[in-house]
C-alpha cells in the first residue's frame, strides 16, 4: 500500500517547542487530502498525527457543504477528550463562528453544518436519528463494531449530489474486522475497489519522530506488539500469548 510519512508523531519536548501553530501537511498528508474516493481508509502507528489530519479534513469538508450533518465515532467517551483538542486547533480559525454545544456534543458552525461526536460504548445505536450527508468519520475504526459501523453507513443511503463521504483511520486490531476488509479493498491491484482509497504510514515515518524513544518502546513491547501498534502492521492478536502466524506456521 501507501507508505506516508505522518503527522506530529513521538517528540521530544525540544522539537515539539518548534512546532508551527497552524497545520502544515507535509507530502503524505497531502496524498490524503487530495484523495478523491467516497471512501479513505488511514492505518498509521500510534502518535503519528492521523487524528491531527483527520480534524482538519473533517473541518474542510463542513466548510464546502454548508447545512450539512457529520458524524465523527469513537470507541469510548474517554477516547474524544483527544479528539476534541485536534478539533479546537483545527476550529481555531474560524474563533467566534463556531460553537460547541456540550448537552448535545456537536459543533456548528456558521454556514448551519454540525459534526456530532458519538462513542460506541454506550447502549443503542451511535448515529440514530442522524442523516449524514457531510462526512461520516470514524477514529480509532478497530475497536469499532462492525454493528454500529453499518448502521452509520445505512444513515448515507439516500445522499446524493454530492455523495456520501466516509473516512476511517485507526491502529491496526488484528485482521479479523471489518476495518481490516475496507483497508485491503482500496489496495492497488486488480481487485482495488475504486471507491475506496486506502493508506498506511507508521510512528517512525513522522519527521518528529523520537527514533531512541522508539527503539525503546520497540524492546519493551515485543516484536508482535511493535508491528501493530508502531509499525501499523496487521498482524493477529497481538495480546495472545501466541500468535496466529506461528500458530499457523506450526
Amino acid at each position: 500500500g501507501m507508505v506516508l510519512q505522518a503527522g506530529q508523531g513521538l517528540m521530544s519536548s525540544a522539537v515539539a517547542r518548534i512546532l508551527p501553530t497552524e497545520y502544515r501537511p507535509w507530502w503524505a498528508q497531502r496524498m490524503f487530502h487530495r484523495s478523491r474516493a467516497p471512501i479513505r481508509v488511514v492505518v498509521a502507528g500510534r502518535q503519528s498525527g492521523k487524528s491531527h489530519m483527520l480534524s482538519e479534513e473533517v473541518k474542510d469538508i463542513m466548510l464546502r457543504r454548508p447545512g450539512t450533518t457529520s458524524l465523527l465515532l469513537m470507541p469510548t467517551y474517554r477516547s474524544t477528550k483527544g479528539m476534541l483538542s485536534h478539533l479546537r486547533r483545527a476550529f481555531k480559525p474560524l474563533e467566534g463562528r463556531y460553537k460547541w454545544k456540550e448537552f448535545d456534543k456537536y459543533f456548528e458552525l456558521y454556514n448551519q453544518s454540525r459534526l456530532y461526536l458519538r462513542t460506541d460504548d454506550a447502549s443503542g445505536v451511535p448515529s440514530r436519528g442522524l442523516t449524514i450527508d457531510g462526512v461520516y468519520a470514524v477514529d480509532e475504526a478497530g475497536f469499532i463494531s462492525a454493528d454500529a459501523h453499518t448502521a452509520a453507513r445505512l444513515t448515507q443511503a439516500a445522499v446524493t449530489n454530492p455523495g456520501p463521504l466516509c473516512i476511517v483511520t485507526t491502529t491496526p486490531n488484528g485482521r479479523g474486522n471489518w476495518v481490516y476488509k475496507e483497508w485491503l479493498a482500496g489496495q492497488p491491484g486488480p481487485d482495488k475497489d475504486p471507491s475506496i482509497d486506502s493508506f498506511r504510514f507508521r510512528s517512525t515515518d513522522s519527521p518528529y519522530c523520537n527514533a531512541e524513544f522508539v527503539r525503546t518502546l520497540r524492546e519493551r513491547i515485543g516484536a508482535q506488539r511493535a508491528m501493530q501498534e508502531l509499525d501499523a502492521q496487521f498482524t493477529g492478536d497481538a495480546s495472545a500469548a501466541f500468535s496466529p502466524d506461528a500458530i499457523d506456521a506450526l
